[in-house]
């Protein structure tokens, strides 16, 4: 069953001039759900009582929560409610063709205004599907009069009657004065009396059809204002239609960009997943980049390394080349004077012993000249340098504190690259060694 969630019926008296020539009716349906009926006056007496009849009908099944009916007069000191009943106060079912009929006996109070009229207001607020939707209406009911539009007419009907009697009545003089013409001396002051009564009679008339004339601009004027306030009803409708069909139109639109709103958000939810997985690559990259920037840097220092070590070596090479060639040169001029050295020697002691005895032997041989210098002598070892003696190579710290180790020195370890080595400190040196697994 859909629930109504608050109905409430409110009738004002306001300041709206209407004119109006039968009882009214009037009724609105909402959503084909439900329909209200006034039956009311179309206009009343100031200070008189008229009845109003209020009728629901049901034509679907549906809750009412509450029902409230109330009648108020406005005016120029304010506002009175004249009549206020809660039809329903709770919760009640209905189905399709129930009904609730009120019938209401209203005094309106007098009190000096100007043309109010009665006004019926309907606010109904619904919960369908979710969603509140709000109905306003208004009824153009009665007009409150000092003089009702029957009485203005009845008073017209007797001006009029009272205008033909006078005009009869003066033709029925006019004649007799004409009858009695010959009996002018006789009746002189009747005739007097006859002209002093058609003066009073001409009079009243001129009073009679001045009246008159101001009674029809007055229905004139109040005819225009019924119909121009009808206009206005009628474009108010108009408008009520529009902005239905708008606020229609607004929720079609509002569906259209939630379900936009729902496909954008599930493609930001995508997006976001791939740009996590971008920047994870991203990341790797840049890793990466980094080690193959630091590797780079490395083997460009092994790089200057070696070409240090290329033109240390030729120096070296070149300096033992002529050292090698001195030391050849330094032996042979070495050996030749200790051999003129020993022959000569030889030559002295032979001559001696020759003169003192036979020899018995050959003379000895000179001994052998000595090695030249930077050489070891036959039978002893090269010395090994020892850690600290000053003839190493002087190799630069690298960024993250990395050392590389002169080829040949790697060479003479039988070191390789990926093998592991020991590093530790001895006294002011760093001593590094081999860990053969």
């Amino acid at each position: 069953m859909r629930g109504v969630e608050f109905i409430a019926l409110v009738v004002v008296l306001a300041l709206l001039p209407l004119a109006a020539y039968a009882d009214g009716y009037s009724s609105i349906v909402d959503n084909g759900r439900i329909k209200f009926s006034l039956h009311y006056p179309a206009e009343v007496k100031i200070g008189s009582c008229f009845t109003l009849t209020f009728q629901t009908t049901i034509m679907d099944s549906i809750n009412i929560e509450r029902l409230k009916l109330t009648v108020t007069y406005v005016s120029d000191a304010g506002s009175t409610n004249i009549l206020s009943d809660t039809i329903i106060s709770s919760t009640t079912s209905f189905t399709a063709g129930d009904t609730i009929n009120k019938a209401y006996s209203i005094c309106v109070p007098r009190t000096a205004a100007r043309d109010p009229v009665v006004v019926a207001s309907l606010f109904a607020n619904y919960t369908r599907d979710g969603g509140a939707e709000p109905l306003t209406h208004n009824w153009m009911l009665a007009v409150a009069r000092e003089r009702t539009y029957d009485e203005l007419v009845r008073e017209l009907a007797e001006a009029r009657s009272s205008i033909n009697s006078l005009q009869t009545e003066v033709n029925n003089l006019r004649a007799e004065a004409t009858a009695l013409r010959g009996r002018v001396d006789s009746l002189g002051r009747e005739i007097a009396r006859l002209e002093t009564l058609l003066a009073v009679s001409e009079q009243d008339y001129d009073e009679l059809k001045a009246r008159y004339e101001n009674l029809d601009t007055e229905f004139k004027a109040l005819n225009e204002r019924y119909l121009r306030t009808l206009g206005d009803l009628q474009n108010l409708q108009a408008r009520y239609d529009e902005l239905g069909r708008e606020n229609q139109a607004l929720s079609a639109n509002y569906d259209k960009l939630l379900e936009s709103f729902n496909s954008l958000s599930d493609d930001f939810k995508a997006l976001q997943a791939s740009y996590s997985q971008l920047n994870t690559v991203y990341q790797e990259l840049r890793d990466r980049h980094e080690a193959a920037k630091q590797q780079i840097g490395m083997l460009q220092q092994q790089l200057d390394d070696t070409r240090k070590s290329y033109d240390l070596l030729q120096l070296s090479y070149s300096s033992l080349s002529q050292e090698n060639a001195m030391t050849r040169n330094l032996a042979l001029a070495q050996a030749l004077g200790l051999a003129g050295i020993s022959s000569a020697a030889a030559s002295i002691f032979l001559t001696k012993r020759r003169g003192r005895q036979k020899p018995s032997t050959t003379p000895s041989l000179p001994p052998p000249p000595p090695p030249p210098p930077g050489q070891p002598s036959q039978g002893q070892t090269p010395a090994t340098p020892t850690v600290g003696a000053g003839n190493g190579r002087v190799q630069r710290v690298l960024a993250g504190r990395r050392v590389t180790i002169p080829a040949e020195y790697a060479a003479r370890l039988g070191l390789k690259e990926g093998e592991s080595i020991s590093v530790e400190v001895v006294d002011d040196s760093l001593v590094i060694r081999p860990v053969k697994t």
